[in-house]
């Protein structure tokens, strides 16, 4: 991971990652043959601390998230949940938070746990019984892009207008063929 030139300049010959090892404990030895050909050495510790930086992005358990549910849904409706994880070890790189993107998304609202919610009245007939939109996850430090996953919630109708027939008699007068 390091090198130390001739001139005592230390360089790093990879990048470091807190997840993997935090801390690098190093022994430098150096040392100096006199012209009586005594070999005269010194050594000294030095250590090298790792910083967390937010490096891994977020990563949705699923590609997809589906479920099917009411047309008639009551609006504060939990209907599924997404998941995703962030492999940064430390606080804010590892918070995950969701947010909803596209067509109909509006319709829902997702929770800082992942809880996919309905937020205003579903209706099967104006939508051909689906609605599909992306969910993302991103954390709040800078540094790394979010992950997105489709969401496709699929709607069963109710019958929420019967048909009506006109007010009172209808007269119909047949005549033989």
């Amino acid at each position: 991971k390091f090198n130390l030139d001739g001139q005592g300049v230390l360089t790093l010959l990879n990048s470091l990652d807190f997840e993997a090892i935090r801390v690098y404990d190093l022994l430098i030895s150096c040392y100096e043959v006199a012209a009586s050909g005594t070999i005269h050495t010194t050594t000294a510790q030095l250590v090298v601390l790792v910083s967390a930086v937010n490096d891994n992005e977020p990563s949705f358990d699923q590609s997809t998230y589906t479920d099917t549910v009411s047309e008639n849904t009551a609006i504060g409706t939990t209907v599924l949940s997404v998941s995703a994880s962030d492999n940064d070890l430390t606080t804010p790189h590892n918070k995950t938070l969701f947010t909803l993107s596209g067509a109909n998304s509006h319709l829902f609202r997702v929770t800082s746990e992942g809880s996919l919610v309905t937020a205003d009245f579903l209706d099967a007939e104006t939508s051909f019984g689906i609605y599909q939109f992306s969910v993302l996850a991103y954390n709040p430090a800078p540094g790394v892009s979010t992950a997105t996953a489709v969401v496709r919630i699929t709607l069963t109708d109710v019958n929420e207008d019967p048909p009506v027939c006109g007010g009172g008699v209808i007269n119909l007068v047949l005549e033989p063929s």
